[in-house]
């Protein structure tokens, strides 16, 4: 639970496996590790979690936030990747922020917005990286719950700022920084 400006937060993230579950599953972040890592991130992402049309709309005083993540194949993230960014090559993670029309359906749940993970790529840039394998994993759910509440990495300075604000969630959560340089 997370108090921000009198809204009483919960998350609620729906994890699915949309592969076998990942060849090696050592080092991936366990359901509760990625609970905590998402809590972190907008515990410590206040600026951005306020400004977001799901906070600021937001009348009540309770509210969920959900987050539902799908780890998936390297033939479906190419696929996504190729029909919404227009880039025809797997990818670690996509991040599809939610239509706010979507939240007139309830009046104290928000869908942040939908996460695909690939399993295989995220793996692979560990390996290729030598970044263990659980560090990696958190480094793209924070990046990828970050694109949700609106960040983005195209220009310099929004991307440094990005940067920033991984490496202090990833280490305030226990994580590899994967930008000390910033």
């Amino acid at each position: 639970m997370l108090n921000r400006n009198n809204h009483l937060l919960t998350l609620k993230l729906n994890l699915q496996w949309a592969v076998a579950k990942p060849r090696p599953l050592v080092g991936t972040l366990k359901p509760a590790a990625l609970k905590r890592l998402a809590a972190n991130t907008l515990s410590l992402a206040t600026k951005e979690l306020e400004q977001s049309a799901a906070l600021s709309t937001f009348k009540g005083s309770k509210l969920t936030l959900e987050v539902p993540i799908r780890i998936t194949s390297q033939e479906e993230i190419k696929a996504l990747n190729r029909n919404f960014r227009r880039v025809d090559e797997p990818t670690n993670v996509l991040s599809f922020p939610c239509d706010e029309s979507a939240w007139l359906k309830s009046k104290t749940t928000r869908e942040l917005g939908d996460l695909v993970i690939c399993a295989d790529v995220v793996s692979l840039e560990a390996t290729l990286g030598a970044i263990k394998l659980e560090d990696h994993w958190a480094h793209i759910l924070v990046h990828g719950l970050l694109h949700l509440l609106g960040l983005d990495h195209i220009t310099p300075k929004p991307r440094r700022y990005m940067q920033h604000l991984e490496g202090r969630i990833l280490s305030a959560s226990g994580y590899a920084n994967p930008h000390p340089e910033v």
